[in-house]
């Protein structure tokens, strides 16, 4: 029960899959969550791959939630979290741009990166960015590399993601 005494956290919601963009995102959360206060909640969605026609099973060795526990371990292994910035952080099973969307409904504000893979790409597989833009219930954030990070290679992007 809430009352004039009761506080509620703001949280921001970041959309995490190892990318530099993602990074960007992530340690812009980190700061805005200093300035405001708030906490971050980081995500990695994780789901098994669906493909057209008849496919085998994934190999037996496979764990995509493992991987995405991974993806958590790394990339907070790679950003500086402030001093009283409190980070959760959670692997989700289904559709990135369908988590994010709906942890909107309960965020401050979702950050993710867009690592501006094309219109083609986007049109098969869908842009998590777009569609959580697109359908978010509270403000979104979508980083993106600089021009020169665009035209550069991952290590390239992720330093520039980590040093902006």
């Amino acid at each position: 029960m809430m009352n004039e005494h009761t506080t509620v956290k703001r949280e921001l919601v970041v959309g995490i899959d190892g990318s530099p963009e993602a990074l960007g995102a992530l340690r812009e959360s980190l700061q805005i969550a200093e300035a405001l206060d708030a906490r971050v909640r980081v995500i990695a969605a994780w789901n098994w791959p669906v493909g057209q026609g008849f496919v085998p099973g994934p190999p037996v060795h496979w764990n995509p939630e493992a991987d995405a526990l991974e993806i958590l371990k790394t990339s907070m292994a790679k950003v500086e979290v402030p001093a009283g910035v409190e980070v959760i952080t959670e692997a989700a099973y289904g559709d990135a741009a369908d988590i994010l969307i709906e942890a909107s409904r309960r965020a401050y504000m979702v950050l993710t990166g867009s690592t501006g893979a094309g219109m083609a790409r986007a049109l098969f597989l869908g842009s998590v960015s777009t569609r959580v833009a697109q359908r978010a219930l509270c403000p979104v954030m979508v980083w993106r590399p600089s021009a020169i990070g665009l035209a550069a290679d991952t290590a390239i992007r992720e330093e520039l993601a980590l040093s902006r």
